[in-house]
């Protein structure tokens, strides 16, 4: 309080009388469920009932209601301009406008919005008074993706935390941290439709790596103390400085880098040489075809000469007996009747 406007300003002992006669038609009519009273010791204290973030009982006499805003009636203005279109113009909100009370938890809050057929935005904030939490946040989005931070703070433990989201048609990506004290932790994350990768970081040297993708999940992991973690499609291994280990069944059991090695090794020189064993046996085999085939090829061609060479001989052998019984292309067989090819006549011998 001050005698002056201009001040010097002092703080006040109690509230002034004048301020419990604002009318609720007031956007500041909620500072009327404010109260301050000076303890025994001299400090001042401030105390507020729900009135003062906008949420009132209402009905009290049929029936006790939470209800939000001063609960006065704001009319709008309606316009009809000659030759034009209808104009609306809302009244301007009261303080308590958007706001809500958690029954269950005891967290109260306010939030608000606006929205059109491309883009949207919103924001709000909220306090638990059990916890002592403190929460605030916003977010904005169009065709093009969206943007989001939010950040929390608890008194009474010390806690902090916040966010900052993003997205696009393509892809979305975030950070965020946790802090108390002196300790903190930092996460990130970028994930599009090849996959998600992720990274988290810690105070105190411990530090994390995972990816996702259609060819399977890995992950890597560093302690403080210098521990290390790994995974692949379930298998998890550690090394704490004296070889790796893998996790089965409830236990680490050490593993052989050498020997795993060396069984590697081995088993490729086997592959290879099963590779050309069935190679060889294959061009064997292929040798062996074509040699069958060659042999028989060359019997189908014996057996044609030998088939050609008969027929030729018997078609020699009639042609002897042919000439030795008098025939020819021109006469007849002797004492025959029967016509040659040239046809001759026959019953007699030749004439003289």
């Amino acid at each position: 309080m001050s005698p002056s406007a201009t001040g010097p300003w002092t703080t006040a002992k109690s509230v002034p009388k004048e301020i419990y006669t604002i009318p609720p038609s007031s956007p500041v009519y909620n500072v009327t469920y404010v109260t301050q009273t000076t303890s025994p010791e001299g400090s001042i204290q401030s105390s507020y009932t729900a009135g003062y973030f906008g949420t009132f009982i209402a009905g009290a006499a049929v029936g006790a209601i939470l209800a939000s805003g001063t609960g006065y009636y704001y009319p709008p203005y309606y316009g009809y301009p000659v030759g034009g279109y209808p104009v609306y113009r809302p009244y301007a909100c009261t303080y308590g406008v958007g706001s809500y009370y958690n029954t269950y938890t005891g967290a109260y809050g306010v939030a608000h919005g606006v929205y059109g057929p491309y883009a949207g935005a919103a924001a709000s904030a909220a306090y638990n008074p059990y916890t002592g939490t403190y929460a605030r946040g916003a977010t904005a989005y169009g065709p093009y993706g969206s943007r989001s931070v939010g950040q929390a703070y608890n008194p009474y433990t010390g806690t902090y935390a916040a966010t900052r989201q993003g997205s696009s048609p393509y892809g979305s990506w975030g950070q965020s941290v946790v802090s108390n004290g002196n300790r903190s932790a930092y996460t990130q994350h970028y994930s599009n439709a090849n996959g998600t990768v992720a990274t988290a970081q810690g105070s105190r040297g411990g530090a994390a790596a995972a990816s996702s993708t259609k060819y399977g999940s890995s992950a890597a992991a560093k302690t403080a103390n210098g521990n290390m973690y790994a995974s692949h499609d379930g298998n998890v291994y550690k090394n704490t400085g004296n070889g790796w280990s893998s996790y089965d069944n409830g236990n680490w059991n050490s593993v052989n880098s050498s020997k795993n090695a060396q069984e590697q090794r081995q088993s490729y020189q086997n592959s290879g040489a099963n590779q050309a064993s069935a190679q060889q046996r294959a061009q064997s085999s292929q040798r062996s075809d074509q040699s069958a085939q060659s042999r028989s090829s060359g019997s189908s061609e014996v057996d044609r000469a030998s088939q050609d060479r008969e027929r030729g001989a018997s078609q020699s052998q009639r042609y002897d007996n042919f000439q030795r019984g008098g025939g020819g292309w021109g006469g007849g067989e002797r004492g025959g009747g029967e016509r040659s090819f040239g046809g001759g006549r026959g019953g007699g011998g030749r004439r003289r």
